[in-house]
């Protein structure tokens, strides 16, 4: 069988003892969330140069980290959580599919000690932009990516990050068109950052800061 049908089978039976998804949504989850986590596709093909390590920031139950690790397996995925059942069918699903190159780690972000390690930074479905970039920058290499997958609201958020990306050395290159509905409707898409110059050790705030107070 696929691994990503496979991957489907497994979240489906997980999820019903343990909450991964709502109910809706798992009905949505090949046609929606899976397609829309490898969407990451768009941005590869243009940045694809030097990259290895990638880290998903909030991955939940694996998503966007497992169908990336799928398709991807040139690539190391880091999928990071600070919930315990979550990161606990991320490993299930990394033993049962043989998927080596999938790191599952339980943590919060701003006590995780990979400070300039990874390539890429992505997050889907996590805070709102400001808290994205973050939880983000200080994880990536300088010249690195940082890969936020947004909806409706994006194009409102970019307008309100300019002093974040001031102060953490951040520069936005694109907005990428993901998902068309009715034809002539974009619903999703990728935006692109790229760190510039090293990140303040101060960052991320502990505390829960980046939500509570974004850096506006």
């Amino acid at each position: 069988m696929d691994k990503i049908l496979e991957f489907i089978n497994l979240f489906s039976e997980y999820n019903e003892h343990t909450n991964l998804m709502s109910k809706n949504d798992i009905l949505k989850l090949k046609d929606k969330h899976i397609k829309d986590s490898l969407s990451i596709d768009l941005f590869l093909k243009k940045y694809n140069k030097n990259i290895k390590n990638i880290i998903d920031i909030g991955t939940g139950g694996g998503l966007p980290a497992i169908p990336v690790a799928i398709q991807y397996n040139n690539f190391n995925i880091y999928a990071v959580d600070s919930i315990g059942k979550k990161i606990k069918f991320v490993e299930l699903v990394k033993e049962k599919l043989q998927i080596t190159n999938l790191f599952p780690i339980c943590s919060r972000i701003e006590d995780l000690n990979k400070k300039e390690f990874f390539d890429v930074a992505m997050s889907r479905a996590v805070a709102e932009l400001s808290t994205i970039l973050e939880y983000s920058a200080p994880f990536v290499k300088i010249n690195g990516y940082i890969v936020a997958y947004k909806a409706k609201l994006a194009d409102e958020e970019l307008l309100s990050v300019q002093n974040t990306l001031k102060l953490l050395n951040l520069k936005f290159l694109e907005k990428i068109d993901t998902i068309q509905e009715n034809q002539n409707i974009t619903e999703h898409c990728l935006l692109i950052f790229q760190k510039t110059k090293k990140t303040s050790l101060e960052y991320p705030r502990k505390n829960n800061l980046p939500r509570k107070k974004p850096l506006y």
